[in-house]
């Protein structure tokens, strides 16, 4: 078994004499091409920076609460109310014809749905508070409570995937 030694000392003494060159009459091996390397700048490790990552997107501002009903008719809207209102849903889309606002007080909203066949649901929700409907497999309708100020509230509705 050879020693470390060994193999270092017939490693070096093959760089030194050229082990591995071509011999005589072995075809000249190809030029390779390359790009000129682009200059490296030496920075100080203190001064050295790790990129960082983009800023995330900045959420979109609030939208400014309309007063027309009919915005809210593809369920993406920001609705300022005052007191009872009917608002016109697109039945085909969310099953719903109509979302009702039932009451407005300083501490809360309440809206009702009717079911197409009959019937309805009514939910209450405070300032920041937030709820939904749907069926089966039409999209959601997400609804939340904003703010109350001054006997306005500004309802926005989303619609979402269910």
């Amino acid at each position: 078994m050879l020693s470390r030694f060994a193999v270092l000392s017939a490693a070096v003494a093959c760089v030194l004499t050229g082990c591995g060159q071509p011999g005589p009459g072995a075809p000249e091996p190809k030029p390779v091409e390359s790009q000129p390397a682009a200059p490296v700048e030496d920075v100080p490790a203190s001064q050295a920076s790790v990129p960082s990552p983009p800023p995330a997107e900045p959420s979109p501002p609030p939208a400014v609460p309309s007063t027309n009903v009919a915005d809210c008719f593809d369920a993406e809207c920001t609705l300022a109310v005052t007191g009872p209102i009917t608002i016109p849903l697109d039945r085909a889309r969310f099953y719903y014809p109509e979302l009702s606002v039932v009451s407005v007080t300083p501490e809360g909203l309440t809206y009702r749905v009717d079911y197409p066949h009959g019937g309805g649901a009514e939910q209450g929700m405070g300032p920041g508070g937030g709820s939904g409907f749907g069926f089966r497999d039409f999209p959601m309708v997400e609804v939340k409570l904003e703010s109350i100020n001054d006997g306005t509230a500004v309802l926005v509705l989303r619609s979402a995937p269910q």
